[in-house]
């Protein structure tokens, strides 16, 4: 079969179409805007693999990457996190409209199945705890999302499954939470911490071996005339933890405080911000979903539910690579200058005129009847930042991680797992 991956110069496109050719030798379209992203680790046929550069927003080139297609997965979107998630006219241009042109260009080609990654923060609002929310938990009001994001994934999901008219066109949504995996690092190249807003949150996320396994599924199962799945859709996370975290723990009013004054920043001056108040949210507050329903419509079986050794032991792997090129290029440059320390939070930008601003408000803060509490508060701000710029905490960031990570077994144990953010960054 003839398969197009919208979104598929990603991690998960990549790891999809890599998994389209093994398991069923179909030829795979991969579609996006670039290919710019790098995954020596993920081996494509090329005989069995097309690459088109464009946009969901274009029909003309969507035309060209669904011609002759049978199904179509449609990985792609906008907005998930940082300054994207807060601009309403982007994130409805692609995540909305963009979807909207992918339905009709799928309908006019006679593409007969279509499989859109979703989210889960369809259904939370970053304030209510959800405890194994299922999949029919209502949606939310417009007024009532945490982002742009959030709010044109409902608006698209909605959208893909009232357009569900089987055996012609059969549709289906999988609302995934954070994919993480193999070479998708950003995980943990950065700080772990823990904050919460009421005792220890709960959450969960969805490793790309599971989601991967989903989307194979679910979209063999749109092939019979009376699928359960066509026009359902579906919570795609690990199953069960049983995890015991040593990470740094951080009171959620200050980081909450510190994701509206990034998100200000942004408004006012156009600095990206790198945590927003909803990114907190969802990380700080609880909100653990029921994934039954895929375990029943269409097989779906979550395997090594939030274990990270595989991640780890390939960003291990990575790091020992990285460190030789390094050493090769000391040994080439041939002199006696210590090769420079690649700090995270560099010494420069102490100057930066953002920390002129934390500066500032400290000293406001002072003056206020309450200033001590907060410059305590901003105290303990600045050692989680330079504790995350640190050398030596970067050097066993891995060690830590892998320390603490295994796969657990009890239903619905579901603990914490890391609250990994670029904000760590920002000064």
């Amino acid at each position: 079969m003839r398969m197009c991956i919208l979104g598929g110069g990603g991690y998960l496109g990549q790891l999809l179409a890599q998994a389209l050719q093994n398991e069923g030798g179909h030829f795979v379209v991969l579609f996006d805007l670039n290919f710019f992203a790098s995954f020596p680790h993920i081996k494509l046929n090329e005989e069995l693999t097309q690459r088109i550069e464009g946009s969901i927003e274009r029909s003309d080139q969507l035309i060209e990457a669904l011609t002759g297609c049978d199904a179509c997965f449609h990985l792609a979107g906008y907005g998930m996190s940082g300054g994207p998630s807060l601009n309403k006219e982007k994130c409805f241009a692609i995540n909305y409209w963009g979807t909207k042109n992918v339905i009709e260009i799928c309908k006019n080609l006679g593409v007969s199945r279509l499989v859109f990654t979703s989210s889960v923060v369809v259904i939370f609002d970053g304030h209510t705890e959800l405890y194994m929310a299922d999949e029919n938990t209502p949606y939310l009001q417009s007024s009532q999302y945490g982002n742009y994001y959030a709010e044109s994934k409902s608006a698209a999901e909605q959208l893909i499954l009232a357009e569900n008219c089987p055996p012609k066109f059969s549709t289906c949504a999988l609302r995934l939470r954070g994919i993480y995996g193999p070479g998708e690092d950003f995980l943990c190249k950065n700080v772990l911490v823990t904050f919460w807003k009421s005792d220890v949150p709960l959450t969960q996320f969805s490793s790309a071996e599971n989601t991967v396994n989903a989307l194979l599924l679910s979209e063999q199962s749109l092939r019979y005339p009376n699928s359960p799945a066509a026009g359902n859709k579906y919570h795609i996370v690990d199953g069960a933890l049983n995890y015991s975290s040593n990470c740094i723990r951080a009171p959620y009013s200050v980081i909450y405080a510190f994701a509206f004054l990034c998100e200000l920043l942004y408004r006012w001056f156009g600095i990206e911000p790198h945590l927003t108040r909803f990114e907190c949210a969802i990380v700080g507050v609880t909100n653990t979903f029921s994934c039954q329903r895929a375990m029943r419509d269409f097989g779906y079986n979550p395997i090594r539910s939030h274990d990270l050794h595989s991640t780890i032991d390939f960003c291990l792997k990575q790091k020992e690579v990285q460190l030789k090129l390094k050493s090769r290029q000391q040994i080439n440059e041939n002199d006696n200058k210590k090769y420079p320390i690649d700090l995270t939070v560099p010494f420069s930008s102490i100057f930066s005129p953002i920390n002129w601003i934390w500066v500032a408000w400290i000293v406001d803060s002072i003056c206020s009847t309450k200033g001590l509490i907060i410059l305590s508060k901003c105290a303990f701000l600045f050692l989680l930042l330079l504790i995350a710029g640190g050398h030596l905490f970067n050097n066993n960031i891995y060690d830590n991680l892998n320390s603490t990570n295994s796969a657990g077994s009890v239903a619905h144990q579901t603990s914490t797992f890391v609250a990994a953010h670029r904000w760590w960054t920002f000064f």
